[in-house]
């Protein structure tokens, strides 16, 4: 699926834990880019110990890390679909 890229996450605020500088990064150089969706994500499954996934009925792609007892998920990134 084609899509434009917008919204990221701040990189700050929201739950207890940062959202991590890798992530942050990669997912701002996806911003005003129109590319497959699963570009996106492929590109995040190489990010280690994160499972990411696009949650279609909102458009926007999700990030979870579990570590140390603790879950943190972050909305990463809107979308809208190219026509």
């Amino acid at each position: 699926m084609r899509v434009k890229f917008y919204d990221p996450h701040p990189g700050r605020g929201g739950p207890t834990a940062a959202l991590p500088k890798a992530i942050k990064t990669l997912v701002d150089s996806y911003v005003g880019r129109e590319t497959a969706l699963e570009d996106l994500l492929t590109e995040l499954s190489k990010i280690p110990r994160i499972t990411c996934w696009a949650q279609y009925d909102d458009c926007y792609v999700v990030c979870r890390i579990s570590e140390g007892g603790y879950t943190h998920q972050w909305r990463l990134i809107r979308w809208s679909d190219v026509l």
